[in-house]
């Protein structure tokens, strides 16, 4: 036969002049549609799946929004007292201790407590808000603590009667929500306003400082009887009742000494001349302060009937010494103070430092609790994740197979599911990750809420991205899992057909 007289050359037939190149089958384009396309074709029941992955993606924002707010640390998150206060943890204050404590040089002064007083503030502006009465609770402080300097509005006091108050008390107040209804709705609108005490004088605020720092700045004569008609603090009772004792300054425009004389040393009292009868002059009543029984130096008629047991400033401030727990030191110098008070063998820390230690002890435990339930809720996304494109891939191993047997590359399968991915997790954990970040950012704006979310761009940005690179990294795990094998060991499963 001629044919088996002649021979093909082959190697003329190629032309090596053309390099051979492979051509991915899908582009970035194809890829994003491809998986958009097998979505929208899922069954009905993979459709009702997808709500797993709406509500993965709203946990996930959850989470990420409240570990990022676990994990902050403000002064105004934390701070209770004056910055530059030491406190001493004490049960019981003997008196003649802390006479000793005073005269130290290292400190301006001390005050028994912890310093926290209240004041009352009304809003007489408006009908409907009359009735309120807020509470302005603060560190108070003495006015030598703060120049003008430090004024962020306002003046420097030009009387006694006349304080400072810091933005974050006003802050903390502002939380009540009771100014606002009144239309107090900046710090800068509290300038001028009148708060007030029981038992003593009207209170103008005229400055207000920003050293964040909870702290109200008075005269430093007021701030014993201010602790003393304030509400607030801790302190235990004695077995008498001596509700009734006041310092006669605070009131003696308004009595007329009918008998005896003022109450000028310590552990003597005025009363009220209707209780001649049972209270004889120069002798003692009941009523104690540091175990000293009070002696009766005189009698005064009040037209409002008062009812005071008037003694001097120095009684009541050993009655608050002998009554009160823990005490509060304005130093000179910080450490040279703790090192002193430390020697008299006294429970005494650095306010600031101790506030701080305590809050971060407690964020580290919530951070803790946390990222425990963040993981929690993100192992069960990315589970949810994993089987769902498992689900899919299985019904499509065959396909893949195929693919690879006629050449198509690892990366072209891979392509294939990550527009699925893509597409799951846009048209599912998306819009619950949206929904959810909404929901916390009108959560942020409640005043009590306000730090268990953080909710900004970059939070948002970020549980954005980790929702997509999780999806994809552990949605690729079964198709990595069957393309590193070879063709023929994928066609050759059992599982496929």
């Amino acid at each position: 036969v001629d044919i088996e007289n002649y021979n093909f050359n082959y190697k003329e037939l190629i032309d090596h002049s053309i390099n051979k190149k492979y051509t991915s089958i899908l582009n970035f384009f194809t890829t994003i549609t491809t998986g958009f396309r097998k979505v929208f074709n899922f069954s009905i029941l993979k459709k009702i799946l997808l709500i797993g992955f709406f509500i993965s993606g709203a946990f996930i924002m959850y989470s990420i929004s409240t570990f990022f707010a676990a994990t902050i640390i403000r002064d105004d998150l934390f701070v209770k007292y004056n910055k530059n206060y030491l406190t001493v943890d004490i049960k019981k204050i003997n008196l003649d201790d802390y006479l000793k404590y005073e005269k130290s040089s290292n400190i301006l002064y001390i005050l028994p407590g912890d310093s926290i007083a209240s004041f009352n503030v009304s809003y007489d502006d408006f009908y409907q808000t009359s009735q309120i009465i807020d509470s302005l609770k603060g560190s108070i402080t003495t006015l030598k603590a703060i120049d003008s300097k430090n004024l962020i509005y306002g003046r420097m006091p030009d009387n006694e009667n006349e304080i400072v108050v810091d933005k974050l008390t006003i802050m903390n107040m502002y939380k009540n929500n009771y100014a606002l209804m009144a239309g107090y709705l900046d710090v800068e609108d509290m300038i001028n306003k009148i708060v007030t005490m029981n038992n003593m004088p009207d209170f103008k605020i005229v400055g207000i400082t920003d050293l964040n720092s909870p702290s109200i700045y008075m005269h430093e004569s007021l701030l014993i009887n201010t602790i003393h008609n304030s509400s607030d603090g801790s302190y235990y009772r004695d077995n008498h009742n001596n509700d009734e004792i006041l310092d006669y300054n605070l009131i003696k425009d308004e009595i007329e000494i009918k008998e005896g004389k003022l109450p000028l040393n310590d552990y003597e009292v005025i009363v009220n001349i209707l209780n001649k009868p049972d209270m004889p002059l120069n002798k003692t009543i009941d009523t104690e302060i540091n175990g000293v029984k009070l002696k009766v130096v005189g009698y005064y008629f009040s037209k409002e009937n008062l009812g005071y047991y008037l003694v001097n400033s120095s009684t009541i401030k050993n009655y608050l010494v002998t009554t009160r727990q823990n005490m509060t030191i304005y130093p000179k110098d910080k450490n040279l103070a703790l090192d002193e008070f430390r020697e008299y063998n006294l429970n005494i820390n650095d306010s600031y430092e101790s506030s701080k230690k305590e809050f971060i002890n407690n964020r580290n435990e919530f951070v803790t609790a946390s990222l425990l339930v963040s993981s929690i809720i993100l192992s069960i996304s990315l589970i949810e994740i994993f089987l769902m494109i498992r689900s899919s891939f299985l019904s499509r191993i065959k396909e893949i197979g195929i693919y690879r047997a006629i050449g198509v590359k690892k990366t072209d399968i891979y392509k294939m599911f990550i527009g699925e991915i893509f597409a799951i997790t846009t048209l599912a954990s998306l819009p619950g990750l949206l929904l959810m970040a909404y929901i916390l950012d009108v959560l942020s704006n409640i005043q009590m809420l306000a730090n268990n979310f953080v909710m900004n761009y970059n939070i948002i940005m970020l549980s954005i991205i980790i929702t997509y690179s999780f999806n994809l990294i552990i949605g690729l795990i079964p198709v990595y899992n069957v393309v590193k094998k070879t063709p023929a060991e994928i066609l050759a499963r059992h599982d496929i057909d």
